[in-house]
């Protein structure tokens, strides 16, 4: 499995995060001389060489007009001239010319600021003026990160507990304590933590991207690492200013640690225990199972099994108590062994297909993607043998 690692223990912005995964492309200055194609007439991207605290490391300009947008405060520009309302924004996307799953990509991630922004300043999200996530250079940063994170593929994104600084920041509202209100709203579910440096260290544009596509938060997996990316922003502090990405595969051998968490229910129906399962799924768990027992004089009941990741563990006690009867949750450490899994999509005699692949200790397995079957099974009034019986692939 491709594994992302990003270490944001100095915060993370839009421009580093770019400039950090920029130096896990095989080809950054191709890249770079793409994307200035799409944004010619909008903006220009240029990459730098720069020494934060003795560490070398990328650091990204956008230029509009032959010039950067805003003063430096922190990690980002806060104090921009102007900025866009959602619509506008919504307008800029529609306009670029790149794939539409790109576009709906930096679309999703803007959806999930203005829903932030809607909520502290009480608007509607087409009327939200979005003030520094609004300007050109927050656009440039996040179509640059989506971009490359497209072109990077990895098939789980992990990341360090932020930091987020500590102090006050300026911004187009005045003087407010870090983090800032609509930073506040996006890290929700996020693990992070404050510090003495004063200084705002995650910023909105880069908790969106976080959030976005951030599969956990914890500490570096086990992996072999083929690649290291340093993208730094332009403050300089005691310690280096700097997001690290690591790109890395996991042996398909290796043991995996996860946390099993159980607890015996008697008292709950079995649709109650169908929600739990579905509320636990949701939460991140990786398998969750219902077993028969009996308790004591004999009381039949149910165990309820939940395997996590460690990271997860206390999203998933949460979820526990809330949704079950229970008032005691056992844990243990298992070791769980996973094959490779990859999704490739086949022309098949009733059009496009999803296939599931499993590979891994010499084994190699496949099936169709159920949803697949089932969309083709209503539309076509056949069974799912039906449609496995006769379905072939095309070339």
């Amino acid at each position: 499995m491709k594994i992302l690692y990003l270490d944001c223990g100095m915060g993370a912005a839009g421009d580093m995060l770019m400039a950090a995964l920029l130096g896990l492309h095989p080809s950054p200055e191709r890249f770079i001389n793409e994307l200035n194609l799409i944004l010619e007439g909008l903006a220009e991207i240029r990459v730098e060489d720069r020494l934060s605290s003795g560490i070398s490391a990328k650091h990204v300009r956008v230029l509009v007009n032959g010039e950067e947008e805003g003063h430096n405060h922190g990690n980002c520009a806060h104090a921009h001239a102007h900025g866009h309302s959602g619509a506008e924004i919504k307008r800029r996307i529609k306009e670029l010319k790149i794939p539409q799953d790109i576009k709906n990509e930096i679309s999703a991630i803007y959806e999930s600021i203005l829903k932030a922004e809607s909520k502290v300043h009480g608007a509607e999200q087409e009327h939200v003026h979005l003030h520094e996530l609004g300007s050109i250079d927050a656009l440039c940063d996040i179509l640059g990160v989506a971009l490359l994170m497209s072109e990077i593929k990895p098939e789980k994104v992990v990341c360090s507990a932020v930091n987020l600084g500590g102090g006050s920041v300026s911004c187009a509202h005045g003087e407010l304590t870090v983090p800032a209100p609509a930073t506040a709203e996006l890290i929700s579910g996020m693990k992070v933590y404050g510090s003495d440096i004063n200084a705002e260290l995650l910023t909105p544009t880069g908790a969106a991207l976080l959030k976005r596509y951030v599969d956990e938060f914890g500490p570096m997996p086990e992996m072999i690492i083929s690649k290291e990316g340093r993208g730094c922003g332009t403050k300089q502090f005691a310690r280096a200013n700097v997001v690290r990405a690591f790109l890395g595969e996991t042996s398909e051998d290796s043991q995996r640690e996860k946390i099993l968490l159980e607890c015996a229910i008697d008292d709950m129906t079995g649709e109650e225990l169908g929600f739990l399962t579905e509320m636990l799924f949701s939460a991140g768990a990786l398998d969750v199972y219902t077993s028969p027992i009996y308790m004591k004089k004999q009381r039949p009941a149910n165990l309820v099994s939940c395997v996590c990741e460690n990271s997860e563990k206390e999203r998933m006690l949460r979820c526990f108590f809330k949704h079950s009867s229970s008032i005691g949750i056992r844990e243990s450490a298992v070791l769980r062994h996973e094959l490779k899994r990859e999704v490739e999509t086949a022309d098949t005699n009733f059009g496009k297909v999803r296939i599931k692949k499993s590979l891994g200790y010499g084994i190699e397995k496949e099936k169709w993607e159920y949803e697949d079957l089932k969309k083709i099974a209503t539309e076509q009034n056949l069974s799912l043998r039906e449609i496995k019986d006769k379905i072939k692939k095309t070339k």
